[in-house]
C-alpha cells in the first residue's frame, strides 16, 4: 500500500515540532525550579529599637590627680615708706620704720628710743618715739587676755600715772593683723609748776600671746594734732613675724 509522500512529510514535521515543544517545556520547568524569589524585605517601623548606650563613668580621681591644698600665704612686712629707715630687732625679729631724720637715742632688747626736735619760728618742739618690749615673764601669766583686757588691767594698776593725767580716747585697732589698743591722753602738768606746758601722748599697745610692745609718741599738746598722722604712720609699720 502506497503512502502519500506529502502526508508523510507533514507527519515528520509535526513530530519534530512536538518533540521540540516537549524539550522546550522541560527546560522552562527546570529554570522555574532553580529561580527562587527572595522574600520581600521587612518594612522598618518608625520606632526602631536601638541598643541602649551604657553610661560611661568617669574614672575616680587618683591621689596624684587631686590638686594639693594651697598653703596659706605667710604675712609679710609692709613696704618701707619713702624717706624712712628700718629698725629690726635681732632677737625677736620685730621691726619698725621711722623717718630718716629722726635720731636714735637708744636701742636694745627692751626697745628703742627716738627723738626729733622740730623748730618752727620761736617754738622748739621736742617729740619722742619709744618702743618698749615688756618682759615676757610679766606677760606670760596674762597671755590669754586680749589686747584690750591687758591694757585695762595695766592702766588700772598704773602707779606712775602723771598728776595732770586726762584721758582723751581709747580705741581698739589692728597693727598689721595684730590686735592693739590706741590710748591718747593729755598731761596737764604738775600742780603749782609755773611755765610747764601741757604734753600729749599716744600709746599703742600691741599684743600677741605673751608678746606685748608699747609704742609711745609724746610732744607738746598744742602741736600734737599736727604730727599725729605721722605718729600713726610710724606705728602702722610695726611688724612681728608669725
Amino acid at each position: 500500500m502506497k503512502i502519500n509522500t506529502k502526508k508523510a512529510e507533514a507527519l515528520a514535521i509535526l513530530s519534530v515540532l512536538v518533540i521540540g515543544i516537549i524539550l522546550i517545556g522541560g527546560c522552562i520547568g527546570e529554570d522555574k525550579t532553580e529561580i527562587q524569589e527572595e522574600p520581600p524585605a521587612e518594612k522598618q517601623t518608625g520606632t526602631q529599637e536601638q541598643t541602649p548606650k551604657q553610661e560611661q563613668k568617669e574614672p575616680a580621681a587618683s591621689e596624684e590627680d587631686t590638686p594639693a591644698e594651697e598653703e596659706p600665704q605667710k604675712k609679710s612686712a609692709p613696704p618701707v615708706p619713702e624717706g624712712f629707715k628700718t629698725y629690726k630687732d635681732t632677737k625677736i625679729n620685730w621691726s619698725i620704720y621711722y623717718p630718716s631724720d629722726w635720731d636714735m637715742v637708744f636701742s636694745g632688747q627692751e626697745g628703742i628710743n627716738l627723738k626729733k626736735i622740730i623748730i618752727t619760728g620761736d617754738n622748739v618742739d621736742d617729740f619722742r618715739l619709744d618702743v618698749k618690749i615688756l618682759p615676757p615673764g610679766d606677760v606670760e601669766k596674762n597671755s590669754g587676755l586680749s589686747a584690750r583686757e591687758f591694757f585695762d588691767k595695766e592702766w588700772t594698776n598704773w602707779i606712775d600715772k602723771p598728776e595732770g593725767y586726762k584721758m582723751n580716747s581709747v580705741e581698739d585697732i589692728n597693727i598689721n593683723e595684730i590686735p592693739a589698743v590706741k590710748h591718747i591722753y593729755t598731761d596737764l602738768g604738775s600742780t603749782g609748776v609755773i611755765g610747764e606746758l601741757p604734753t600729749k601722748e599716744m600709746d599703742i599697745w600691741v599684743k600677741k600671746d605673751a608678746f606685748v610692745a608699747v609704742i609711745s609718741f609724746s610732744g607738746p599738746a598744742y602741736s600734737f594734732g599736727k604730727y599725729a598722722p605721722l605718729f600713726e604712720q610710724i606705728a602702722g609699720t610695726f611688724y612681728l613675724p608669725e
